[in-house]
């Protein structure tokens, strides 16, 4: 949540993006970013925007809160960074922020890398979602027919 907040700060202009997150550095440089737990992944994704986004080039963040993903875009201007508002992207149990390659690591992100693992994230999720949604409704159907055939035996 003090990530989130922070963002929002920055998104204000209250604060730069370098001032709220100086603190936040890599963990193991030693490890894959699939084996990162959420806390490391962020904090790795801010260091290597802070330090390796190319100029003129923008990046989504992203960062779990409770059950609920939020993306913020990440924008490297000339000497500078912008921060666009924290939106909610994904409520949904079991959601995930990014899906990463087997081999990749600190040292091989980029830009197209934090893209493609989004693209994959998003379609994980939204795939979570459909079963979630289908389980509801198989749930409520049951339920339905229940209640109908206790009605027609006289119950």
């Amino acid at each position: 949540m003090e990530n989130l907040r922070k963002l929002q700060e920055c998104n204000k202009r209250n604060i730069t993006f370098k001032q709220a997150f100086y603190k936040l550095g890599m963990t193991d440089d030693d490890k894959t970013m699939k084996e990162l737990n959420e806390k490391e992944e962020f904090s790795a994704l801010v260091n290597w925007a802070l330090n390796k986004l190319p100029s003129f080039h923008s990046i989504n963040l992203r960062q779990r809160v409770n059950d609920e993903i939020y993306q913020t875009p990440i924008h490297k201007c000339e000497k500078g960074m912008r921060v666009g508002k924290p939106m909610s992207k994904t409520r949904c149990q079991g959601a995930i922020t990014y899906d990463w390659p087997e081999e990749m690591k600190y040292e091989t992100l980029d830009v197209k890398a934090i893209t493609n693992s989004i693209i994959r994230a998003d379609a994980i999720n939204l795939t979570k979602m459909q079963e979630e949604s289908f389980i509801f409704e198989q749930q409520n159907l049951h339920k339905s027919n229940w209640c109908k055939q206790k009605e027609t035996a006289g119950m």
